[in-house]
């Protein structure tokens, strides 16, 4: 039976949710809490670090607050995609939450949640 990852419903402990809360780390040695954190720290020219420690809604409203101005970052979908990556490849018991058979889905048609969904199924792919 082919198991199916609903991006919509999985919460903050699935290890596939942007907004995963465990500590992880970039291929840098950046590190951070949530792929949201890591997200805005890099499109708001890396001037915040609080980005990369933010983890609940209360902590990020403040920092949506501050004005900032956004940068372009090229390979920001190559970044997420690297640090998901990492994450899974320390995490053993990834293939009971999803293999490379799993479907992802998603009813976010934002160009985040595009990206975050073909980030999520090429990470699966390589299980």
């Amino acid at each position: 039976m082919t198991k199916v990852l609903n991006l919509d419903e999985i919460k903050c402990d699935n290890p596939f949710s942007f907004d995963n809360l465990t500590p992880k780390q970039t291929a840098t040695g950046l590190r951070f809490h949530t792929y949201r954190g890591l997200r805005m720290y890099l499109i708001t020219g890396s001037k915040e670090p609080a980005w990369l420690s933010a983890k609940y809604a209360h902590d990020f409203t403040p920092l949506y607050q501050k004005e900032a101005p956004w940068v372009f970052v090229k390979d920001l979908r190559d970044i997420l995609l690297e640090s998901l990556k990492r994450d899974v490849d320390n995490r053993r018991l990834i293939g009971l939450i999803a293999n490379r058979k799993t479907t992802v889905v998603t009813n976010d048609t934002s160009e985040l949640g595009q990206m975050w969904h073909s980030v999520v199924s090429e990470v699966l792919k390589g299980l």
